[in-house]
């Protein structure tokens, strides 16, 4: 029996390659840039040659041969504007906890948003009060 935590063989068993294929080839997909920009600016960004024929080998369900780099990935989340590579990159717990966090600041967010909208209503109110007491003294 491993001493290891269960989390740690669950990770060591996902298919990473099978997982980020599809993510890319989405990626990609959304993106406005087309292929050719993008492997010119992860040249740029990695400091070696990146082609086309290197992005689709990256996205094949068959070129189970051909793996995405690890230094890759941060930059073509940068360069197509999509974290959904790095994310899936991720345990499920620290994504669960990724999300956590980026829901307890759209919570932040909209808990200020309503504060303000709140404080605009009851100083609206408050010169609505004065103007009416203003004209019925006037």
């Amino acid at each position: 029996m491993s001493d290891e935590p269960t989390t740690r063989a669950a990770y060591d068993t996902r298919d990473v390659d099978g997982e980020l294929r599809p993510l890319l080839r989405e990626a990609i997909h959304r993106s406005s840039l087309s292929r050719a920009v993008i492997a010119e600016k992860l040249t740029r960004s990695l400091g070696r040659k990146v082609t086309v024929p290197m992005l689709d080998t990256w996205t094949a369900a068959t070129k189970g041969g051909y793996h995405l780099p690890a230094d890759a990935v941060p930059a073509l989340c940068e360069i197509l504007q999509d974290d959904a590579l790095q994310r899936q990159l991720l345990s499920r717990d620290l994504r669960e906890a990724l999300e956590l966090g980026e829901s307890a600041r759209r919570m932040e967010l909209l808990l200020a948003r309503t504060v303000r909208t709140a404080h605009a209503l009851k100083g609206s109110q408050r010169r609505r009060k004065e103007t009416d007491r203003e004209k019925a003294e006037g």
